[in-house]
């Protein structure tokens, strides 16, 4: 206090540990009897310059930043802002609409300060976060134009919150293809929102059109400066030629799969979902350790929902399990969204809340009861079953007679036969 706030550290230091004279400062000296019957002040004589240097004898910055700075821990999200290939500009303007700091019309209003709330995108809705993002028809154009160049169709999200929570759940990861999704994202939110202060301030406003011209433009720039390395399967081609980012593709490695055994004194119940031919199928079955089968149930519905069909199928495993009194269960599905949602790191979509629930109360009446996600090449008995059926009814095969084709799996995985994915 009392210093030039330019003045540099060296030069409030002399003789390598000394503080420099004081500089008399009238805030301090007007409460000085106030600040010297402190107790924090009575344990110092003075001053004390203290260098903490770390384990290679070096005193970075960052251990000063630690030292005064209050830790938390990460939020889920923070990957979806900060990650390699960020650009600051756009993911500052992501990170203050996840906190919910953006000046909206209805913020603006809620502090007395603004009368109108309208859109400028649309000129319909109020404007705030949950109407920015996404449900103007301008700004959900735009959303929905960029989740097709991302491989996805357009989720039924409420708000704000659960488009970051979904983006979080499906963008984030560490493959070139995950980071050209993270950072559409973030340019979309930007450019979006320069739109919007665009019509506002400067009364100039742009098509639908070349705005996402815009986000299709920084982000294809992002990553064509260099060449980009990715691994090559048809998946991969066709997002990056969507995109027309030029990529070197490389050949994966094969990875090996096998059935996935249970912990001693637990039970494996493996679970798939189907849809074909305008028709919902599911399937279950249980086994020991050493793979011998202690329930297999297949079922079909005139339901098309992929996802209530591996939930189903996760359903009738467990009401079996139940009613035959197996304490401890490992239950195993080649869904990752269902096991997902199951944990509770996935938003549930309202038709498969029934569902979930009871799955959730069944789950308390085992002793122990886990939840895993497995490769479709661990899961091929379960694959069979939930295409077995073509009709509206669940039936329970029996262990001693099952078809030659299902029976041929259970003694593949058995014997701990493993499976090759390219």
């Amino acid at each position: 206090m009392g210093r030039c706030m330019y003045t540099s550290v060296d030069s409030l230091i002399v003789d390598g540990d000394q503080w420099a004279e004081d500089v008399a400062d009238p805030s301090t000296h007007s409460r000085w009897t106030e600040i010297s019957t402190t107790r924090i002040h009575g344990r110092l004589s003075s001053d004390t310059i203290m260098w903490c240097a770390n384990l290679k004898g070096v005193f970075p910055l960052k251990l000063e930043w630690d030292s005064i700075r209050a830790r938390r821990d990460p939020v889920a999200w923070y990957k979806l802002v900060w990650f390699p290939y960020s650009q600051t500009r756009f993911s500052f303007i992501v990170w203050l609409a996840i906190v919910g700091r953006f000046t909206t019309k209805s913020r603006l209003a809620a502090w007395g300060l603004a009368t109108d709330t309208t859109c400028p995108l649309c000129n319909t809705g109020n404007e705030d976060l949950n109407h920015l993002f996404f449900k103007s028809p301008f700004s959900n154009h735009i959303w929905q134009r960029v989740l097709l160049l991302n491989g996805f169709a357009l989720p039924a999200l409420l708000s704000w919150p659960n488009v970051v929570q979904w983006t979080t759940n499906h963008f984030t990861g560490d493959s070139l293809l995950n980071k050209v999704r993270r950072f559409s994202f973030s340019v979309m939110v930007y450019r979006i929102w320069s739109e919007r202060n665009s019509r506002i301030f400067k009364q100039q406003e742009s098509s639908f059109e070349k705005v996402l011209c815009q986000i299709i433009g920084d982000t294809r720039g992002r990553f064509s400066g260099s060449v980009a390395v990715a691994p090559d399967s048809s998946a991969t081609r066709d997002f990056f030629h969507r995109w027309r980012i030029k990529v070197q593709f490389t050949l994966q490695r094969p990875s090996f799969h096998s059935w996935l055994r249970p912990p001693s004194n637990c039970m494996a119940i493996n679970c798939d979902g189907s849809v074909m031919d305008g028709r919902g199928g599911y399937g279950a079955m249980a086994c020991d350790r050493m793979g011998r089968v202690i329930f297999a149930i297949a079922g079909g519905f005139r339901d098309t929902n992929i996802m209530r069909m591996e939930l189903e199928a996760i359903r009738c495993g467990l009401r079996r399990a139940n009613s035959l009194g197996c304490p401890r269960i490992h239950v195993q599905s080649d869904s990752l969204c269902a096991i997902q949602m199951i944990k509770g790191s996935f938003h549930t979509p309202w038709h498969c809340l029934e569902l979930l629930e009871d799955i959730l109360c069944l789950k308390e009446k085992f002793s122990c009861c886990t939840f895993a996600h497995v490769a479709r090449e661990a899961n091929f008995c379960a694959d069979f079953l939930a295409s077995f059926l073509h009709s509206d009814q669940e039936i329970l095969l029996s262990t001693n007679c099952l078809p030659p084709a299902l029976a041929c799996l259970v003694g593949e995985d058995a014997r701990g036969r493993r499976y090759q994915r390219l």
